[in-house]
């Protein structure tokens, strides 16, 4: 090896050993104070929103001890008021009875003030994600999700236990748990202080959410990373300049690196357009193996996405059916094929009765209740690869089928029975004390298949002529 080569290769070697190292250095020394930060601010964030809960319910177990005396003393003086008839005889009987109260008017004084108390503690509202709630020793949810309802069984038996638990502290105590946000599904880190009542068996807690730390720590983040980016692009400026000042002596291996670059440029553009993986074995650099990682992991990401993106398209959120756009195009895809095979088709179109009247009488709320446990209903029935079930409407479902003639009818009694017996109360219903639908049946064989509109029509026409008949009921042309 000529000296020159051995020189220059030192140097390249040193030099760009030398930068790394520091760079490496400064990353890792960057990253551990980083990292501190973030657990240091992560647990003052705790500690802060402990705190605040705990105030919360200390401030309402104050409120209810003060709603209490102030009870008693209107008791006492309600009493007074009673045998204020003759002074001597009062003070007689005063002193005899101070302690006996009318039960009934006890029991309505005590019931009116446990009312206001909830009532009071259901409109509080905070500024951040924490809430109160409510729950009796004995089980029962009297305030969930910042909402006074009425007394029933506590929807989550194991978080309840857990409370209860925590409760026995006499001075109250924290506990952590995963808990959804009201009005969302999706379940987050909390942490709630509760402490018993004991007067009214009750049990109070005030909770936070601790994702609203995320977004703090989050740009953090992206400070950090930024930094690193600069820095990055630093580095490759510095070593691009490293490269022309030995540019004339490594010029054979510069035009290797740059077939490799040149190598590594086409496999990311035609991974790019076809959406394949690059094979990193014909990779010669580690580097460029890295970055065919990354790049494959992003792709692999990017068609996961797509996935997804395209299962929300066709399917509608509420009833995770698919929805009407699907059924559009998917009953004209059913249509061609039983031509194409020379099969039959059955489109069945559902409605349920009385609809509006149940939404009018228990909420939209109860009625998307409604809909997701009869979508279940229609899921369950339609299980097979060749089965689809759609929500085309409001209250308007479809069902594509692909059943012998002789069948049809048993099916689609089967699916209406099995709604009925969900027994979902329904006051409104004119002619069953449940919630019930009707079902409009269209089946064709495939010479008799015309087109979507035709087919479509015939079903919801018998959907018409069941509801015209009274309801709760099937109809097949």
């Amino acid at each position: 090896m000529k000296l020159s080569k051995f020189l220059t290769k030192f140097i390249f070697i040193t030099a760009f050993t030398s930068f790394i190292l520091a760079f490496l250095i400064s990353i890792i020394f960057q990253y551990l104070n980083f990292k501190n930060e973030f657990n240091h601010y992560k647990k003052e964030f705790t500690e802060q929103k402990k705190k605040e809960v705990k105030n919360e319910v200390l401030m309402i177990y104050g409120l209810i001890n003060y709603k209490e005396e102030l009870l008693i003393k209107n008791l006492e003086q309600k009493l007074q008021e009673k045998v204020n008839q003759d002074y001597d005889l009062a003070m007689d009987i005063y002193k005899s009875n101070k302690n006996i109260k009318t039960e009934d008017e006890i029991k309505y004084l005590l019931e009116q003030n446990k009312e206001e108390i909830l009532s009071w503690i259901s409109s509080l509202k905070y500024e951040n994600s924490s809430y109160s709630f409510l729950n009796t020793t004995d089980g029962y949810t009297l305030i969930f999700e910042e909402k006074k309802v009425e007394p029933k069984p506590h929807p989550f038996p194991e978080l309840f236990n857990q409370q209860l638990e925590t409760a026995k502290n006499p001075n109250g105590d924290f506990f952590e748990y995963k808990f959804k946000k009201p009005n969302s599904n999706e379940e987050f880190d909390k942490i709630s202080f509760v402490k018993k009542y004991e007067k009214y068996n009750w049990i109070i807690g005030c909770g936070v959410y601790l994702d609203e730390i995320n977004d703090e720590l989050k740009k953090k983040e992206e400070i950090f990373y930024q930094n690193i980016r600069n820095q990055i692009t630093s580095m490759i400026i510095v070593f691009l300049l490293i490269l022309i000042g030995i540019y004339f002596i490594s010029k054979k291996i510069g035009d290797f690196i740059n077939i490799n670059i040149n190598n590594l440029v086409k496999a990311f553009s035609k991974a790019s357009l076809d959406n394949k993986k690059i094979d990193t074995e014909k990779l010669t650099y580690t580097e460029f193996v890295i970055l065919a990682n990354n790049l494959n992991e992003t792709l692999e990401n990017k068609n996961n996405l797509e996935k997804e993106l395209q299962n929300l398209s066709i399917t509608d959120e509420l009833t995770q059916l698919y929805n009407r756009r699907f059924f559009n195009s998917k009953i004209e895809e059913e249509i061609n094929r039983a031509k194409r095979e020379n099969k039959h088709l059955c489109l069945m179109v559902l409605d349920i009765d009385f609809f509006k009247q149940y939404n009018d009488t228990y909420g939209h709320q109860k009625g998307d209740f409604v809909l997701q446990e009869i979508s279940k209903v229609l899921k369950n029935r339609t299980n097979r690869a060749s089965d689809f079930a759609f929500r085309i409407g409001g209250e308007e479902f479809a069902i594509l089928v692909n059943l012998e003639k002789n069948r049809i009818s048993e099916f689609a009694e089967a699916i209406k029975n099995d709604i009925e017996n969900l027994k979902i109360e329904h006051s409104g219903n004119k002619v069953s004390k449940y919630v019930t639908t009707s079902i409009g049946v269209n089946f064709k064989q495939a010479d008799e298949l015309k087109n979507i509109d035709e087919l479509f029509k015939v079903a919801d026409d018998n959907l018409y002529e069941a509801k015209k008949n009274g309801r709760n009921c099937v109809v097949i042309q």
